[in-house]
């Protein structure tokens, strides 16, 4: 899958926590329906998307607030295979909605902390689409001694597109034309603005 690892490297387990909740959102997914359609696209992503590593397991984790249809589709897709690990999902207390994303990265981090080598924590409304994005981060945190987080940033650039296709061909596009990009995202924002806070 990933070319050229080394032993040590094929033995590395990797995980990317992908906070979820099926809850009325103020900005797209609105509800259920929409996180749903969200969390189906970005899984499709993680069976076809090299990541650069041997590993990677996708945990996902469900701030339940007791919808029964987002329950149903999370125990569908629990442990399906992606491009190099499976989808593991996990719940966590509702407790009146604290903690939101962060306590969602927090509560898997506390439960495999020990299982794991190497982090990426998202929100379930992104979608990264750079081939070896992961296996890159972790090279430079392996030859970067002083340095022990990264944060994968996202360009800026407006683009209204309505139709997913073109998003992929934009992304792609981009990708190939500026090669020193380690990662691409984009997110759905109903605005045309620059933020991906304000959808």
């Amino acid at each position: 899958q990933s070319g050229n690892m080394t032993m040590e490297e094929s033995k590395t387990k990797n995980c990317k926590v992908i906070a979820t909740y099926f809850g009325t959102r103020r900005h797209y997914p609105h509800n259920y329906e929409g996180t749903i359609e969200v969390l189906k696209d970005s899984i499709d992503n993680e069976i076809k998307l090299d990541p650069g590593v041997n590993h990677l397991d996708i945990i996902i984790v469900n701030h339940d607030c007791c919808n029964k249809e987002g329950k149903k589709f999370l125990k569908k897709i629990d442990g399906t295979k992606t491009f190099c690990g499976k989808i593991i999902v996990i719940s966590r207390d509702w407790e009146e909605g604290k903690g939101i994303s962060l306590g969602s990265f927090d509560y898997a981090f506390k439960k495999f902390k020990n299982k794991y080598d190497y982090w990426f924590f998202q929100e379930d409304d992104y979608k990264l689409v750079k081939k070896n994005y992961y296996g890159n981060g972790v090279k430079i945190l392996k030859n970067q001694p002083l340095i022990g987080f990264l944060g994968y940033d996202m360009g800026a650039t407006i683009y209204v597109v309505k139709h997913k296709k073109n998003i992929e061909l934009i992304l792609n596009h981009l990708s190939d034309k500026f090669p020193a990009i380690t990662s691409l995202l984009y997110v759905v924002n109903s605005k045309p603005n620059d933020t991906i806070y304000d959808q």
